[in-house]
């Protein structure tokens, strides 16, 4: 696919192109062998449909009932081997087939329980007490928008899929969001799934992007608007800081670099052979240590 701009693409074939995007970069700096290998495997979890479905009822809404199917009880009738109705009809073979059934015969939709829609319901309507985080969803802008472009330092094509984007009276990005579901919104504990999960690696490759492709304003913010996905589904948004995202931008910049030398030899390689050095990480260290002083009273064993 040439560089460009793309309104209306699905999913399914942002996912097709065959470019470069900075999902999985955190496994290429440790094995890009395991980065190759599982570069379009798609585990789905209960976490991650409830992700798909609020980026649907808050990106696209007029296509929730086209996109997404809730899933009856299934469980009626199901009978154990002695004829009697079963007190644990999820673990039976019938209620397997009967789930497998419904999946068949609603293709391509997303299949959701009712449990996740009351959690959607809860957490759509906790926005409202959250008007400026509400504000980005009400103001008018571009959704679903996928970039292609050719990166100048490697020459490989590179992609990403920007949730909405807000424009200012000259037509350029001023605002980049981007819908995540977390467990704990609560800055402490998200600010350790931006690490784990590579969020500042995305900031830094998707301004790279929407800079080349002449989308972003000069002052364009990348903000993450977070959704809790238990208890209470309470929202926060949150902006990295210009260190962290630059930090995001040369880790990408190294994982691009990584990707093209692998792809120009076909080689993507494994754990090197051998016996290697490895040690401690130093918080586990550092807590070794700190035992060792804090029981110094009890005396030598």
């Amino acid at each position: 696919m040439k560089g460009g701009i793309y309104e209306g693409l699905s999913f399914e074939d942002y996912k097709a192109i065959d470019a470069f995007n900075q999902s999985g970069c955190l496994e290429l700096f440790k094995c890009p062998a395991k980065y190759w290998d599982n570069r379009n495997k798609q585990k789905t979890t209960k976490s991650m449909d409830f992700g798909s479905l609020v980026h649907i009822s808050l990106l696209e809404p007029h296509l929730l009932e086209e996109k997404v199917k809730v899933m009856p009880d299934l469980t009626q009738g199901i009978l154990t081997k002695k004829g009697k109705l079963s007190l644990t009809p999820k673990n039976s073979d019938e209620y397997r087939a009967r789930v497998a059934k419904f999946h068949a015969d609603n293709p391509n939709l997303l299949i959701v329980g009712n449990e996740e829609l009351q959690k959607l319901i809860k957490a759509r309507d906790n926005l409202s007490d959250y008007p400026e985080i509400q504000w980005f969803f009400k103001e008018k802008g571009k959704e679903e928008l996928t970039l292609v472009w050719e990166c100048p330092d490697t020459g490989i094509m590179c992609k990403a899929r920007i949730d909405k984007a807000l424009f200012n009276a000259n037509k350029k990005a001023y605002y980049l969001i981007d819908i995540k579901t977390a467990y704990d919104a609560d800055p402490s504990t998200f600010s350790y799934e931006i690490g784990k999960f590579g969020y500042h690696v995305q900031s830094g490759h998707y301004l790279d992007g929407a800079e080349i492709l002449k989308l972003a304003a000069p002052d364009c913010e990348f903000v993450h608007v977070v959704l809790e996905n238990q208890g209470l589904h309470l929202p926060a948004a949150y902006q990295l800081d210009d260190d962290d995202i630059e930090l995001g931008r040369l880790l990408v910049k190294r994982a691009k670099q990584i990707y093209a030398r692998c792809k120009e030899k076909n080689n993507f390689p494994a754990y090197p052979d051998g016996i290697r050095p490895i040690s401690l990480r130093k918080n586990t260290r550092d807590w070794c240590q700190t035992q060792l002083e804090l029981t110094q009273e009890y005396g030598e064993l």
